[in-house]
């Protein structure tokens, strides 16, 4: 099911990083087959990562229409 909701082609629109937070967020645009109706729509997403230890992890990912 997340493998039919995901995105087929996307890419970044922009971007927001805070380092002294440790977080930042992808704001993407992309193309996505409707699991329903088979159509393609366009679609909008973003990613948050925290950085933890060091490394930057996702936090949240989130795909609207």
């Amino acid at each position: 099911m997340m493998k039919a909701m995901t995105p087929l082609n996307y890419e970044i629109s922009h971007d927001e990083v805070n380092p002294n937070e440790g977080k930042a967020t992808l704001y993407l645009k992309g193309k996505m087959k409707n699991p329903f109706t088979g159509e393609e729509e366009s679609v909008t997403g973003e990613i948050t990562f925290l950085k933890e230890n060091g490394e930057w992890k996702i936090q949240k990912e989130y795909w609207k229409e």
